[in-house]
């Protein structure tokens, strides 16, 4: 079923200017508390159950490291985390890059594993897109808290307009 972004309620007015300027200047903006807590536990259920089942082939459909489990393709493989294609800000982001059409084009999951836990940069793309070409948009939905001590994702503000983006 393929929806628009006024089916969404998506346009223009949802990310606040504050929201839209950090997102085009830092290339990201934070929001807290989207989901309530139900589906956030039924999505972590589901990730166990999900990981159980391909043992050790998880994510098998895409890049695979040695310090995370990476799962792939999850909108085929269950609903509970359909909540997530519903999270307002990240609609309003997607319109707000590449209105009026946007779709999903994958949904993937990494946990990292914490003995394993790296520490440094790694670039996420080369060379940098001209704005206002962007043709992708990745984004964070956390099921656990990121803390120091747990390795959290670091991001550093801007790199996305950087031609060389950070050496690792």
């Amino acid at each position: 079923d393929i929806k628009k972004p006024d089916d969404l309620g998506v346009n223009d007015q949802t990310l606040s200017t504050k929201e839209k300027q950090q997102f085009d200047q830092d290339g990201f903006f934070v929001v807290k508390s989207v989901l309530s807590r139900e589906p956030y536990t039924k999505m972590c259920d589901q990730f166990d159950q999900i990981h159980q089942v391909e043992g050790k082939r998880p994510g098998w459909g895409m890049h695979q490291e040695d310090r995370a489990i990476r799962l792939s393709n999850v909108l085929n493989k269950t609903t509970k985390f359909y909540d997530c294609l519903y999270i307002k800000p990240l609609l309003a982001a997607a319109y707000h890059l590449s209105k009026p059409d946007f779709k999903v084009y994958g949904f993937n999951i990494r946990e990292a594993v914490l003995a394993m836990v790296i520490k440094g940069f790694t670039a996420i793309y080369r060379p940098a897109i001209p704005a206002g070409n962007y043709c992708v948009l990745n984004s964070l939905i956390l099921l656990d808290p990121f803390t120091e001590d747990n390795g959290a994702t670091r991001i550093v503000p801007g790199a996305h307009l950087s031609a060389y983006g950070l050496k690792t």
